[in-house]
């Protein structure tokens, strides 16, 4: 913590030091006010270091917090192993009291199954082993063991008295064969072994030995939390130390960001809103700020002249095709997505039989052809129609603000064009051409309106080609 505070006071005395002989002691190079340039490099230098002590302390809190979360787990873990050998042993008290009283195999089975083969206490007394230091929990919950097992003495006489005279095989299980009964217990009826079976693991003896096993389970759960405890303060403590170190780098990024500010604020955005101004307007920038923006001002200047004159050209030539000066595939999408399709009629235009005029004529031919076309169609329709060549040889006319009362209009207005087209200007070959209309409504989108248009194409084509059809929902389906 002291050397991140002594580098960070470091850096920011150099600060302080360039800032000051920059702008005020900077004389020899005739240098007026502040080199943004270099302040810019030094708070950049500054706030990479400071950035990188509070990513470096993020990492270290998401630690430390990683490690007390650990410590929890393994608190519940062990707590639950230290739980097990209690279960553990009431589970063995519990098969052999239903044994006693119900004679049923299953609980004889499962109680030795369980000292056999599960073995629960035993795996919680070697986890706590493993995982805790500390003796007086170990001790305990040993004891608790201990006084487990020197219960199932009681438990074992109590299976032999009911085995004895119940006829169950006594040699399935070495623990019952070894237990030897007295010679009064011997000469007990059934009924009387059985009674004084139930006795024994009902018993107050009994039942303070399970006292006593739950007594030192507790007191190792008690010794497990006050290890946690510790360990959490300790914890507790460092991450309340890098919180102090978080807030203390926050507090330079700050100051950092303020002295940024300032500055650019005043040498470089008051200049640049000035200069926005100007540009919204349409007029020069005026050269002014500090050195590094009056250079952008003056190449502003000089390259504005140059865009002015090209850029009128550039989207003429993204937007328009080449061949005809119509509108392109690109410029018909950017219109047709923009028009109000409710007013808007759709002319859909195919030149008939255009391969063979390139099969027959070269496609030399076939691009005069192609401008005859856009050339008739520019003087037929009016000049805020939008002309359209959408492919090959397919042409598209949006009409804005208009309705269906128009449509015996363009319709002749077709056919003019198609009598246009089949004279010989130029030595060209006589075209034809298959027109579709369709008329937007309040439920059309630009996928229905071209299908409607379309479907009047093929109506056309279908009839012979050299004609005009209208969308309508009885001849067009």
């Amino acid at each position: 913590f002291i050397s991140t505070f002594d580098i960070l006071m470091v850096l920011c005395y150099n600060l302080w030091r360039i800032f000051y002989e920059g702008y005020f002691m900077n004389k020899e190079n005739h240098v007026n006010g502040l080199s943004l340039r270099n302040l810019s490099r030094i708070l950049m230098i500054c706030t990479f270091v400071v950035t990188v002590f509070l990513v470096a302390s993020l990492f270290l809190l998401t630690s430390r917090y990683r490690k007390v979360e650990q410590s929890n787990k393994e608190l519940l873990t062990l707590v639950s192993s230290a739980n097990d050998l209690e279960y553990a042993s009431d589970l063995l008290t519990e098969q052999v009291r239903y044994y006693v009283a119900t004679k049923e195999e299953k609980y004889y089975h499962a109680y030795f199954k369980e000292v056999n083969e599960t073995k629960s206490r035993e795996r919680a007394l070697a986890t706590i082993k493993e995982s805790v230091d500390d003796s007086d929990a170990v001790s305990n919950l040993e004891s608790s063991l201990n006084e487990s097992i020197e219960l199932m003495n009681t438990e074992y006489y109590a299976f032999r008295l009911v085995i004895e005279t119940s006829g169950f095989d006594i040699n399935e299980y070495a623990e019952v064969k070894d237990v030897v009964l007295t010679d009064a217990d011997k000469a007990l009826s059934a009924d009387e072994a059985q009674k004084k079976a139930i006795d024994l693991v009902f018993s107050a003896e009994y039942n303070g030995s399970k006292d006593r096993i739950e007594a030192g389970v507790t007191n190792c759960i008690d010794k497990l939390f006050e290890l946690s405890d510790a360990t959490l303060s300790t914890s507790n403590n460092r991450l309340v130390a890098i919180m102090v170190l978080q807030q203390l780098m926050i507090a330079l990024l700050v100051i950092f960001l303020v002295i940024d500010f300032v500055v650019i604020y005043y040498k470089l955005v008051l200049p640049l809103d000035h200069s926005i101004e100007a540009i919204i307007q349409g007029h020069d920038l005026k050269v002014e700020g500090v050195k590094e923006f009056k250079t952008l001002s003056k190449v502003y200047n000089e390259t504005k002249k140059k865009n002015e004159t090209n850029n009128d050209r550039l989207n003429y030539e993204v937007e328009h095709d080449k061949l005809t000066g119509l509108y392109n595939r690109n410029g018909y999408d950017t219109l047709y997505h923009k028009l109000n399709l409710e007013n808007t009629a759709y002319v859909l235009i195919d030149i008939d039989n255009f391969k063979k005029i390139n099969d027959n004529y070269g496609h030399a031919v076939g691009d005069k052809v192609l401008k005859k076309v856009g050339n008739v169609l520019r003087k037929h329709f009016r000049s805020d129609d939008y002309l359209c060549r959408i492919g090959g040889d397919e042409f598209a006319v949006l009409l804005a603000n208009c309705s269906e009362e128009i449509a015996e209009q363009l319709k002749e207005k077709g056919n003019k064009i198609n009598v246009v087209l089949q004279s010989r200007d130029g030595g060209l070959p006589p075209v034809t051409l298959s027109i579709g209309i369709a008329f937007g409504n309040e439920r059309d989108d630009t996928d229905s309106l071209f299908k409607k248009a379309d479907k009047a194409l093929y109506n056309t084509k279908n009839e012979g080609r050299n004609g005009v059809t209208i969308f309508s929902s009885d001849t067009n389906k």
